[in-house]
């Protein structure tokens, strides 16, 4: 029997430069959705999904593509069509061979869709469903290197877009991108790659400063603006940011005290958090790792918020999420960089990788992030949290993730 609510997370796709292609869409309809059949509750909720996953307008300006797997069943009760065409690409198993399924998907492929053949084996040479799919899902995990160079070179791979699957660290990456995959789905870019004797440049050093200039002075607006002004490339983003038609006021903002004033703390604070966020990044990392340390901390936040027992640890958990993937934006372990911000003993602990009250709060996001349904059941009943809440929590924080990174980073 089904449950009214959703679970669903996004895994980024990224080209050989690490610039995102697209998501994939990890989606699990319900507690006990091992049924294939789907029903109009389903496709609702598969709309949701896909606007929460990704805005728009991240779609339009950068033709970022959804990658969404669909059963057999799903395809002949023509689900697909929930979403839009262009920027919809339908992964389906290699298995597939039903006749009806596969006029299904050509249709379908006639209206715009792309169509993914995932776990692509070439075990079938003649199959159909090679005919039809334009993009091939090859899983360079659990099989050995020559196996992976077979089906990359075979002929029925060749003029099909490849995605290397499972990209789990830095090695795999270069061996899938040597091979000549052009894009990667994986947990690899949030990996730091720990340089030796890597320091922090006075650069970042000035803007931890900033950093823990919001975490030590209360609410003094006047000394904020203050802050913010030394620091020219972070004054104009933020003129600009407000004076954006996004944003759309009235009246155009002058100066950094107008803008403090009109955000206040906690809104300019937000922004200057994300905005540091992306400067100190090493411009060769995706921009993927900023929106998931501020997806990651919008979620634990609201959950906290929902949930009387850990209402009071919202702000801690918020910072935790922000946080947790700095070690990858600059390849220096998190213990060595948590000295630089004023956080609380719990919140430096968790980062810098030590079990304690928080820990399991960050592995709630991963689970979105990677689609660990079981996982994120039992760190639901361990954290004494809804399902539901965890659920409605992680799509309201897409959406408002979305919203706010497009803007912010203009």
């Amino acid at each position: 029997m089904h449950t009214e609510y959703t679970f669903f997370g996004r895994q980024a796709i990224l080209d050989h430069n690490q610039d995102t292609w697209g998501f994939e869409l990890l989606y699990r309809a319900s507690a006990d959705a091992q049924s294939a059949d789907y029903s109009d509750a389903d496709s609702a909720t598969l709309q949701v999904a896909a606007s929460a996953m990704s805005s728009p307008q991240r779609v339009d300006r950068h033709g970022q593509f959804l990658l969404i797997n669909f059963t057999e069943t799903s395809i002949l009760q023509g689900l697909p069509y929930v979403v839009p065409a262009d920027a919809t690409v339908i992964q389906v198993p290699e298995t597939l061979e039903s006749p009806d399924a596969l006029d299904q998907l050509k249709g379908m492929k006639e209206q715009g869709y792309r169509v993914a053949l995932d776990g692509f084996t070439n075990s079938e040479p003649d199959s159909p469903l090679l005919g039809i799919a334009d993009t091939l899902i090859i899983d360079v995990k659990d099989i050995d290197e020559t196996t992976v160079k077979t089906l990359v070179n075979a002929p029925q791979a060749q003029g099909k877009n490849l995605i290397a699957k499972r990209v789990e660290d830095k090695e795999r990456f270069a061996f899938a991108k040597g091979l000549g995959f052009p894009l990667f789905q994986g947990y690899f870019f949030t990996r730091p790659e720990i340089v030796a004797n890597r320091r922090l440049s006075s650069n970042e050093i000035s803007r931890f400063k900033l950093l823990k200039f919001l975490e030590k002075n209360g609410e003094d607006l006047q000394a904020l603006a203050q802050a913010i002004a030394t620091d020219v490339s972070l004054s104009y983003r933020l003129l600009f940011y407000l004076n954006s038609p996004g944003i759309g006021l009235p009246n155009k903002v002058n100066t950094i005290m107008q803008a403090v004033a009109m955000l206040g703390w906690r809104k300019t604070g937000l922004w200057l958090r994300l905005a540091i966020l992306t400067d100190i990044a090493d411009k060769s990392k995706p921009s993927e790792l900023p929106f998931l340390s501020l997806n990651r901390a919008k979620f634990l936040e609201m959950v906290a918020l929902k949930s009387p027992s850990y209402t009071e640890r919202s702000d801690s958990l918020f910072l935790l999420g922000l946080f947790s993937l700095l070690d990858a934006l600059l390849d220096i372990p998190l213990a060595e960089i948590v000295d630089h911000l004023a956080l609380d003993a719990q919140v430096r602990e968790a980062l810098a990788g030590k079990n304690n009250t928080l820990s399991p709060w960050l592995d709630l996001a991963v689970c979105f992030e990677t689609g660990d349904w079981p996982r994120l059941d039992t760190l639901a009943q361990v954290l004494t949290l809804a399902p539901e809440t965890l659920a409605e929590c992680y799509a309201d924080a897409l959406s408002w993730s979305n919203t706010f990174f497009d803007l912010a980073i203009e």
